[in-house]
């Protein structure tokens, strides 16, 4: 048997619990052919992002409370007109020929795509549609996909493979979105592994850009994802209210309105 990386292993064993609710150690130990320490560090590992719970002999399932996550197709059909207005205006400002960024896998940065139109550019990207769409329709664009495990229904690339992969590499700008946004708790999402590849896609980013629709304004979600004095700019639309936007300006660095 071929072994693993450990990141490998865990992202594996993270597929595992979530399919069947549970798995024993012992079973691990067999499926992956490794010492039993070492399969109590990957779960030890999983157990610190919040992404499984550990229990006697094994781990469990970990169960995010909070209301069901709406379809990509139901995500994006929300506040359209102003997630194309704020994302045609990140692609058209905020990057330039011969760049290299991150694109997180929100609706809104799927909306960036398709005004793209710099020469020798670098996408890194969790984001399967934005590999699709790209592939498709974006000729002289290099794209660099995660890998990952596919979380639905969102269909973004998660898990220590991911969070690894953007950890590994330096880009100019990182572009992201979230569920939520609020003054005391900054950007929201609803799934701790969200979170986690987010959190790594701002570590190895010179800047930060956040794509927030008026939608979104106060609206909380499971975690926080980065506070917004960590933001280096903040793009949102003409909804947002007047008393939001001069406390965004208090915090974040640039704020912009389309």
């Amino acid at each position: 048997m071929i072994e693993l990386f450990a990141s490998e292993r865990q992202t594996q064993i993270l597929s595992i619990i979530n399919s069947k609710g549970s798995i024993k150690t012992k079973d691990l130990e067999k499926k992956f052919n490794v010492s039993k320490m070492s399969i109590l560090r990957d779960l030890r590992t999983l157990e610190e992002k919040g992404l499984i719970e550990r229990v006697h002999g094994g781990a469990i399932k970990k169960e995010v409370e909070g209301p069901q996550e709406p379809s990509f197709k139901e995500k994006s059909s929300k506040a359209w007109q102003e997630k194309e207005a704020i994302a045609k205006y990140a692609a058209e400002n905020y990057v330039k020929d011969e760049d290299i960024v991150s694109l997180g896998a929100g609706t809104t940065i799927l909306r960036m795509m398709p005004h793209l139109k710099q020469k020798n550019l670098t996408i890194l990207t969790n984001g399967l549609q934005n590999m699709v769409y790209g592939s498709k329709n974006l000729q002289g664009i290099n794209i660099i996909g995660s890998g990952g495990s596919i979380r639905q229904p969102a269909l973004i690339f998660v898990g220590p493979i991911a969070e690894n992969f953007f950890s590994q590499y330096k880009v100019n700008t990182t572009f992201l979105s979230g569920t939520g946004l609020t003054i005391e708790e900054g950007i929201m999402d609803p799934h701790p592994l969200d979170v986690q590849v987010k959190r790594a896609m701002c570590k190895g980013a010179k800047r930060k850009i956040f794509l927030i629709d008026s939608s979104k304004i106060n609206n909380r979600s499971l975690a926080s994802t980065i506070k917004l004095n960590e933001i280096d700019i903040l793009i949102t639309d003409k909804k947002t209210p007047a008393n939001i936007i001069t406390q965004l300006k208090k915090i974040v660095p640039e704020v912009i309105i389309v």
